[in-house]
C-alpha cells in the first residue's frame, strides 16, 4: 500500500469562469467590447467592493460611457442570466474534498452573489468558506484579499491550490509569502489534468493504470505502428501480479 501523503491541504477557487462560465446571451446596446471595459472602471471596482449601490455604479458608468442608465441595468442582467453553473468543475471539487479545506474566492458585487449562490444551492455546502468581493470589501489581485483568506482559514501558502481564470490573479497567488500552487483555468480538461496530478497519490494512480490498461500496454514504432511483443505486457504484470 502507498505511504504517500499529498502536501496540499486547502483548495481556493474563483467562481466566475471557474466554477460558473458564461454563455452568450441576448443582444444589448452594450457589445462584449465596451462590457470588459465597463468591468475595469473604478466605479466597477467600488461596486465589487461594497463601497457605492448598483444604482450609484450604474449612474456613473453610464455617464463615463454616455449611456442610458438602463443599457447598463441590461448589460448586467443579460451577463447575470448567461451565467451556468459548471457541473463537472463542481464534481472534480467534491472528488478532492476529503482530507483538505476547500474554499471560493471571487469578485462579485454582493447583488450578484446573491443569485449565483441560489443557482448553486446545495452544491456550495462543500465549500468550508466562500469569501466575495463584495462583502469583504477587497478584490484580487490586491493582496489584501489574498491575506484577508489567509488570516480567516489558517491557510498555509506553500500547502495552497489557487484556480483561477485571470493570470493578475494568479501572479499575486505566487508573489504571496511562499507562494500559493496556481493553476490558471484555460480548459476544464487541462485544469482536471493539473488538479489529479497535484491532490492524487502517484503510486495508487499509476498502479490503477497498469492495472486497468493490463494487455494492452503496446510498444510503438515512431511512426505509432504497434510492435506486438511480450515483454511490455510482462513487466507490468510483474508488479500488478496480473497475468
Amino acid at each position: 500500500m502507498s505511504q504517500y501523503c499529498n502536501s496540499y491541504d486547502t483548495l481556493i477557487s474563483d467562481i466566475g469562469g471557474v466554477l460558473f462560465t458564461s454563455k452568450d446571451g441576448q443582444t444589448t446596446n452594450v457589445d462584449a467590447h465596451m462590457f470588459r471595459q465597463i468591468i475595469g472602471t473604478q466605479s466597477w471596482y467600488n461596486l465589487d467592493t461594497g463601497k457605492i449601490s448598483n444604482n450609484e455604479a450604474y449612474s456613473l458608468i453610464a455617464k463615463q460611457f454616455s449611456l442610458c442608465e438602463g443599457d447598463i441595468r441590461d448589460a448586467i442582467q443579460n451577463a447575470v442570466d448567461g451565467l451556468i453553473c459548471s457541473r463537472e468543475m463542481f464534481n472534480l471539487i467534491a472528488y478532492l474534498k476529503p482530507g483538505r479545506k476547500i474554499y471560493a474566492m471571487s469578485n462579485m458585487p454582493s447583488s450578484i452573489w446573491e443569485v449565483v449562490e441560489r443557482t448553486g444551492g446545495a452544491l456550495w455546502n462543500m465549500f468550508d468558506g466562500i469569501f466575495i468581493s463584495g462583502t469583504v470589501g477587497g478584490r484580487k489581485p490586491d493582496f489584501a484579499f489574498y491575506h484577508h483568506i489567509l488570516h480567516e482559514t489558517g491557510a498555509i501558502p506553500k500547502h495552497t491550490l489557487l484556480v483561477d481564470d485571470i493570470r493578475d490573479n494568479i501572479v499575486t497567488g505566487r508573489c504571496l509569502g511562499s507562494g500559493f500552487t496556481c493553476i490558471l483555468y484555460d480548459t476544464f480538461a487541462n485544469v482536471h489534468q493539473a488538479l489529479r496530478n497535484l491532490c492524487g497519490d502517484p503510486i495508487s494512480r499509476a498502479s490503477e493504470f497498469l492495472t486497468s490498461n493490463a494487455k494492452r500496454h503496446h510498444s510503438c514504432a515512431s511512426a505509432s505502428q504497434i510492435i506486438h511483443e511480450n515483454i511490455c505486457q510482462a513487466v507490468p504484470a510483474t508488479y500488478t501480479g496480473g497475468h
